[in-house]
């Protein structure tokens, strides 16, 4: 699991604050996660300020957590979210996933 599904999931589970370990040298950390991390929903956040209705995310490169967390944080902010599916494995997910935020 990498630095930003770590952070994703701690979200999900009810976390309301994250510490991100910048020290290289003895917890190899570094400011590139805390940025990852901070990163990963702000575009969704800059997008929606600017205007947008809605936000494409595209299954084949996203992973599973990353298209929930998204989609949790567009329904927050009332975009709608297109999530773009070319292979029949990702419609599966994304169906299971729909199921469980009863859409």
């Amino acid at each position: 699991m990498n630095k930003v599904e770590i952070a994703q999931a701690y979200e999900k589970g009810g976390a309301a604050c994250l510490s991100v370990l910048t020290d290289e040298k003895y917890f190899k950390g570094s400011f590139e996660n805390l940025e990852a991390i901070r990163n990963a929903g702000v575009k969704i956040y800059y997008a929606r300020i600017k205007g947008a209705d809605a936000i494409i995310l595209i299954a084949a490169v996203l992973p599973d957590l990353d298209i929930r967390y998204m989609v949790k944080i567009c329904k927050m902010l009332g975009l709608a979210a297109l999530v773009e599916v070319r292979q029949s494995f990702f419609i599966i997910i994304i169906i299971n996933f729909l199921l469980l935020l009863n859409c």
